[in-house]
């Protein structure tokens, strides 16, 4: 983008000055650029759709288990059983993995029937 004030003065500038002035002030070059650089950014967006994608889930329950609320009165045993620990974990993909080439698959047998004799 142009820089400086502009001023009703001419300069003067050497072929390779006013050459090098209107390449660095092109608008048309500069939107070529940020076009060029914004199709880099949507081919890059499509491309990670093709990587597979693995989430990881890890979580634990911890509970206690109230005896006589359950129905259970046994003496001599504890009222209250636990805290006690259930960890799950478990990797989770949103979509598929991986994706393989069919297999070569060969024609089926013909099924043409022969004259008998």
């Amino acid at each position: 983008m142009p820089t400086g004030e502009a001023t009703a003065q001419p300069i003067d500038l050497s072929l390779d000055d006013a050459i090098q002035r209107g390449l660095r002030n092109n608008l048309g070059v500069i939107l070529s650029g940020t076009l060029t650089e914004s199709a880099r950014g949507a081919r890059l967006t499509e491309m990670q759709a093709l990587l597979p994608s693995v989430d990881f889930k890890a979580q634990e329950n911890l509970a206690q288990v109230d005896l006589p609320a359950e129905g259970l009165r046994i003496p001599g045993f504890p009222k209250v059983i636990g805290p006690s620990a259930t960890p799950m974990s478990a990797p989770r993909s949103p979509g598929r993995c991986l994706t393989l080439p069919p297999c070569a698959t060969t024609s089926p047998p013909s099924t043409t029937s022969r004259p008998r004799s």
